[in-house]
């Protein structure tokens, strides 16, 4: 929301045309549909398609779409959302900017040329599959909180509220009654689940500068900056200013995009980028591939008296600090070596270590205080736990205990 507030902000400075995009797929892709009075019916134009190959069917129609724009010289930012249909089929809610009307006319003309190019004669298609609204200056963050509170819950968006052609934005998240201690709506849970899924990635923003940058800037300590305002580096200084909040005034995304160069820049053309660690020779990750890029520790310009220095913004490595020879040594009385081989896990080098044996207790010693799972561990089965009251094995030990019992005494 931040993000979507800066970038309208920056649009509305520079007269930028806004464009609200809803782009669906073709009814091939719709295992169910809506009926007469709104009941669910089976498809029968449905071809079996999963809710991943309809997103993998938007990305390439957005691809060509974009290659088509940036021929003709089209700057587009902004940010898109995936959500689901009922019946799980995604589409898309687009957020978008452009530099002039003659952008914005050649983006709705090239949105429904790649959009309607399959399957475009059948009913509904150009009415449905494609939905196009212009802007009002003022409002974009209205337009697209509804959606976006859908897919991850509404509780950081109650400063976000938005007024749209001088009415405000009444969004109905779903409340139970005010007395229920319950979570007031699980909507985002589900989708969540849904893209989890499915692979789809939900927010993708468009033409903007990374968000990796704007937070390994607030990492980086004020005083690092003093050398940077020395030499004249003037857009360092305003981007780490803009990421911070200074009394009332809160971090702004605007003048951050205005600091990194704009918008809509190739990715070695905006001002700061992330600085890596270099990795170590035959270094690997936990699943044995080899690391190419190292971990992030900063930021550096790309530009201007100042480039390639670095801004350090993690200053503070971890490392292992258990003895890995002696926890390899102790796994391997307790597990054949080629065993542990097999399950060994990688420390971040070429050299795999065994894995740990087996825990002597299968509970938490906090949780079964609370469970009384401590107690029934160390006491055998007896009258005084109600649930083992049920159990034909728990009877079955209580009348051979008794027998025993009544033979010593008898004896």
């Amino acid at each position: 929301m931040t993000r979507i507030r800066g970038a309208e902000e920056y649009a509305d400075a520079r007269a930028h045309v806004g464009l609200f995009l809803t782009l669906t797929l073709p009814s091939k892709f719709h295992p169910v549909k809506l009926g007469s009075g709104g009941r669910p019916v089976r498809n029968k134009k449905y071809c079996g398609a999963t809710p991943r190959d309809g997103q993998r069917w938007l990305r390439d129609k957005w691809a060509k779409l974009r290659t088509a724009l940036g021929h003709k010289g089209v700057r587009m930012y902004g940010l898109r959302v995936a959500e689901p249909h009922h019946d799980a089929t995604p589409h898309w809610h687009a957020l978008i900017w452009v530099e002039d009307e003659a952008s914005a006319q050649a983006v709705e003309d090239k949105v429904r040329h790649y959009w309607l190019s399959e399957d475009g004669d059948e009913r509904g298609a150009a009415e449905n599959r494609v939905n196009i609204k212009r802007m009002v200056k003022g409002g974009a963050a209205g337009y697209v909180a509804k959606y976006i509170a859908k897919s991850v819950g509404h509780l950081a968006l109650a400063e976000h509220q938005d007024v749209v052609n001088g009415q405000q934005i009444a969004m109905d998240f779903g409340h139970t009654d005010e007395w229920d201690v319950r979570e007031p709506a699980a909507g985002h849970q589900r989708v969540d689940a849904w893209a989890s899924h499915w692979g789809i990635r939900q927010f993708q923003t468009i033409g903007m500068p990374s968000v990796t940058v704007w937070r390994e800037l607030r990492r980086v300590s004020a005083d690092q900056l003093d050398l940077f305002a020395q030499e004249g580096d003037r857009a360092t200084v305003r981007a780490f200013s803009a990421c911070h909040r200074h009394g009332e005034i809160r971090a702004d995304w605007r003048i951050f995009m205005e600091a990194m160069g704009g918008h809509a820049l190739p990715r070695k053309q905006w001002h700061l980028r992330t600085a890596h660690r270099t990795p170590e020779a035959g270094q690997v990750n936990k699943y044995g591939e080899e690391v190419k890029v190292g971990r992030i520790v900063g930021l550096q310009p790309q530009r201007g008296r100042m480039c390639g220095r670095w801004l350090v913004s993690r200053r503070i490595a971890w490392a292992p600090v258990v003895d890995e020879v002696a926890i390899a040594t102790h796994a391997a009385h307790a597990a054949d070596s080629e065993a542990a081989a097999g399950q060994a896990q990688g420390d971040g080098t070429a050299a795999a270590r065994a894995a740990l044996p087996r825990a002597w207790t299968g509970f938490n010693n906090c949780t079964a205080r609370i469970t009384g799972e401590l107690i029934r561990a160390a006491v055998p089965p007896s009258c005084h736990f109600k649930e083992d009251w049920c159990k034909p094995e728990t009877v079955a030990q209580f009348r051979a205990l008794r027998a025993m019992q009544s033979t010593e005494a008898w004896h």
